[in-house]
């Protein structure tokens, strides 16, 4: 549940693209992707990303991002419908 930081690849970057994975090393399933768009432009690594993720009572993952020079927050959830 601890938030990570994570940066910009390329100068001027603009969009990052969220992996959302489960499991561990080999045994891995994407769960979801998204796209945290709005990023301003800057030099790479300039743009500090916060990613966090909680899984409620219910099972659902709910994965949220925070660009700290914006503030600008966005939000998935996303459930495991393998069964």
């Amino acid at each position: 549940e601890k938030p990570q930081m994570f940066a910009t690849a390329v100068d001027n970057q603009i969009t990052v693209t969220i992996h959302v994975f489960e499991g561990e090393h080999t045994l891995i399933n994407l769960l979801s992707k998204f796209e945290l768009n709005g990023i301003p432009p800057a030099p790479c690594r300039a743009p500090q990303i916060e990613v966090s993720c909680k899984i409620d009572t219910n099972g659902i993952l709910k994965v949220g991002t925070v660009e700290k020079g914006t503030g600008k927050p966005e939000s998935i959830q996303s459930t495991n419908s393998k069964g």
